[in-house]
């Protein structure tokens, strides 16, 4: 009878609230967690989109920061509840578990990931602003963004924290000659790609110059 009473009440503990200090402590961290990454996908449904880097839009850098702080944080106070004070709350132990999930993939990152470049002899973006070409073709390496959101046939190109707009069709030359339209029906905001073109002296009142395209292919 006993040992039915004491598995009873194990199992009531299992599945209780923390009653560790250490215990709420991380339970009030994984909730943080879900918190912060509710909004950084809320900011993605909003038109919010990372660069090159990790920290080329800080609107979505921030949020994922806090929210791996918090992860780990509460990996960290799930520890000390279980092994140190006894606490045997899932609660806790799934903590502990999204705790080590998300250190390792800290850490898998850190060490394993490799920022995204232009293969060689193609530019950057930044590097065709910071020494601009004009009327001569170029290559030039980023990341398509506004596909299908500007009010003309262009997209934005990125990287780091330049672009340039892109034009696939709508491309007249002094008022008569039209180049030749490019298909983007195949690429998608996010792909990484190479455009062939030229980048165009900018007229009255624009502040950058366009850059109208002759071929698009994706990097792989």
């Amino acid at each position: 009878m006993d040992a039915k009473i004491s598995a009873a009440q194990s199992k009531r503990r299992f599945f209780a609230l923390p009653q560790t200090r250490s215990g709420g402590w991380a339970l009030a961290l994984d909730l943080g967690f879900f918190a912060f990454m509710m909004i950084f996908f809320a900011l993605v449904a909003w038109g919010e989109r990372g660069g090159d880097t990790f920290f080329s839009n800080l609107r979505l850098t921030v949020p994922i920061l806090l929210a791996a702080t918090a992860a780990i944080a509460a990996g960290g106070a799930a520890l000390v509840a279980i092994f140190l004070r006894g606490e045997r709350s899932i609660f806790s132990l799934g903590g502990l578990l999204l705790g080590a999930f998300v250190l390792f993939w800290v850490v898998a990152e850190a060490i394993g990931h490799d920022e995204p470049g232009p293969p060689e002899g193609v530019l950057t973006v930044t590097e065709l602003l910071d020494n601009p070409v004009y009327d001569e073709e170029v290559q030039v390496y980023g990341t398509i963004d506004d596909l299908g959101e500007l009010l003309c046939p262009c997209f934005t190109l990125e990287h780091g924290d330049s672009f340039i707009v892109v034009w696939y069709d709508l491309m007249i030359e002094d008022g008569q000659t039209a180049w030749p339209a490019v298909s983007v029906e195949e690429f998608d905001n996010g792909d990484q790609v190479i455009v062939t073109g030229e980048l165009k002296v900018p007229g009255s009142g624009e502040a950058f110059g366009k850059f109208w395209v002759t071929s698009i292919e994706l990097d792989d």
